[in-house]
């Protein structure tokens, strides 16, 4: 048996699938016109890298007219998946956010142990949230969103999370089990259209309008909000945005046990 052949289980005949390990690629016209618009946006976001396929595809709406549709994003990721495998984009640009791995924690050593207690001790740092008025969160909309924000969050001693209409419930419980007796200041981020509009941050749910607002959260007593104000950033027309012009919406409120 020669080192390539395999024997799979069952007796199950090997078929031709798609391209695997790194390949050659030779893309032409239109589709190595979309690879160096590629290049150009990873050029752009040079100091935010790596980013998500999703946001490579919704610049690329913006910027270059490309077609804003799922069949159009399905195209882009099977692109860049030869293009990554052909070395024609580096891999390390582009982060995919569903996998996991998990790898038991060890050390190589006492001098492997003793630099990461230095490079901890380099980077320590207290909350900056302790003793003050209140706590503040930064939730968006898209979990992809979380690596770009806490570079200007964390600074500020602000936490950052993900939560699109359909979020977790276990986020949600989450979420409430950490607040404390201060009030928790949420600048929610999302898009400022028909199905961005009724979402709000993950213990909220209006019962009486923008004056007052009442959730409740599994193991803990009601939780209040009061919205606090609303900016639009944009023309902040009521419409769902099929067009290269995005419009943000910040919602803000104050949450309190």
């Amino acid at each position: 048996m020669s080192g390539a052949d395999v024997l799979l289980l069952g007796g199950a005949q090997r078929v031709r699938t798609r391209v695997r390990g790194f390949a050659p690629w030779t893309p032409r016209g239109a589709t190595l016109e979309l690879l160096e618009q590629v290049r150009g946006v990873l050029g752009e976001y040079e100091d935010y890298l790596s980013l998500t396929i999703r946001q490579i595809f919704y610049r690329l709406v913006g910027a270059h007219d490309y077609e804003k549709t799922e069949r159009a994003y399905g195209r882009l990721c099977e692109h860049l998946n030869r293009a990554r495998r052909a070395r024609i984009i580096p891999m390390d640009v582009i982060r995919d956010d569903g996998g996991v791995i998990s790898e038991p924690h060890y050390w190589e050593g006492t001098e492997h142990f003793l630099r990461t207690i230095h490079a901890m001790a380099k980077n320590f740092k207290l909350d900056h949230s302790a003793g003050q008025k209140s706590r503040q969160v930064v939730i968006c909309e898209a979990a992809g969103m979380v690596p770009q924000l806490e570079r200007v969050a964390h600074p500020l001693g602000a936490v950052v999370m993900s939560g699109g209409g359909f979020d977790s419930l276990t986020d949600k419980y989450n979420f409430a089990a950490q607040l404390d007796d201060r009030p928790t200041d949420v600048f929610d981020l999302g898009d400022h259209d028909p199905s961005g509009s009724p979402y709000r941050p993950p213990c909220a749910r209006p019962r009486h309008g923008p004056g007052a607002a009442r959730a409740q959260t599994p193991g803990r007593s009601a939780a209040h909000q009061r919205m606090t104000g609303f900016t639009a950033v944009g023309d902040g027309k009521q419409k769902e945005s099929r067009s290269n012009e995005a419009v943000i919406e910040i919602r803000i409120c104050v949450v309190s046990r």
